[in-house]
């Protein structure tokens, strides 16, 4: 995943079950600073229309998750 200023990536809605759910970051350029969050629900149209969550630790997911990466500038 790359990201530039301003842009973010984010991931397919992804059937989990009610596996706990890790999210690693990759930083390969010193100073680069991405913030993630993730979204989960019992179905795939619960977690598109879910809010987004600031990812700070290992999560049970409901379902269904989707990942977001940020860049911040």
């Amino acid at each position: 995943m790359c990201l530039d200023d301003g842009e973010y990536m984010i991931s397919e809605v992804v059937y989990t079950g009610g596996a706990t759910v890790v999210l690693l970051q990759n930083q390969y350029a010193a100073g680069d600073a991405v913030e993630l969050y993730y979204r989960t629900a019992a179905t795939e149209g619960g977690c598109l229309a879910a809010a987004w969550t600031l990812y700070a630790a290992q999560f049970e997911s409901t379902g269904y998750v989707q990942a977001r990466a940020e860049y911040l500038a």
